[in-house]
């Protein structure tokens, strides 16, 4: 492992967790409003994840993919383990029998 392959397997992983992020924010935002804190999460577990697959693969698309893959994984794996309903959804009324969708 060399510094120049650190810094692009590093790259890649920032890459997918910006285009992850970006998705989120495109998807979400008209729903629950755009979250700075959400969005830059997914940048640096991207990026974490980046400098990880520097041990596993030195392919630039093979980092790619594995960085977006564990992103991914990393947050909705947490989202699960907090068990909390995504904000763009609201609490039932009582009475009603069906999730209000904003």
């Amino acid at each position: 492992m060399n510094m120049r392959q650190l810094m692009l397997n590093i790259f890649s992983g920032w890459l997918a967790g910006t285009l992850c992020a970006l998705g989120g924010a495109l998807k979400d935002s008209p729903h629950e409003g755009f979250k700075p804190l959400t969005f830059t999460r997914s940048i640096f577990v991207g990026t974490f994840w980046g400098g990880v697959s520097v041990f596993i693969t030195t392919d630039f698309f093979l980092s790619f993919a594995f960085s977006g893959y564990f992103e991914r994984m990393t947050v909705e794996g947490w989202k699960i383990i907090r068990q909390r309903i995504p904000g763009k959804f609201e609490w039932k009324a009582r009475g009603e029998k069906e999730w209000k969708y904003l």
